[in-house]
């Protein structure tokens, strides 16, 4: 913690540094990281939700959205919605897999099986 204004600044150059490019996205991730640290849940979750779902790495964004939600929020609907959002995205099996464990983390066991008996179909 002690390092925060030092992090900020790195992240700040970063950021100036890969406008633009496709590594953006990781600099945007590492200061949703440093949010986190300093406590400040609502900014990193709108950092998150900014980044475009055509991004190479939306997975990773929704992910960390979805902790968020389960360990700062302890919401675990908002927490299954972030992994129900990437299946309805990409409907394959990467995805259903990360839904059902998603459930079984927050121990709602019934729902998982669904979910993973619904891909069985597809």
């Amino acid at each position: 913690m002690g390092h925060v204004p030092e992090a900020t600044k790195v992240i700040s150059d970063a950021q100036h540094l890969f406008q633009g490019t496709a590594e953006e996205v990781r600099v945007t991730i590492a200061n949703c990281e440093l949010a986190l640290s300093r406590g400040d849940v609502d900014g990193a979750l709108a950092m998150l939700k900014a980044i475009p779902k055509e991004s190479p790495h939306y997975l990773r964004a929704k992910m960390a959205m979805a902790d968020i939600y389960l360990r700062s929020r302890n919401d675990k609907r908002m927490f299954a919605q972030c992994y129900q959002e990437l299946v309805d995205m990409h409907p394959d099996t990467q995805t259903f897999m990360m839904l059902g464990e998603a459930y079984m983390q927050v121990r709602c066991v019934w729902v998982c099986v669904g979910v993973w008996v619904e891909r069985a179909r597809l």
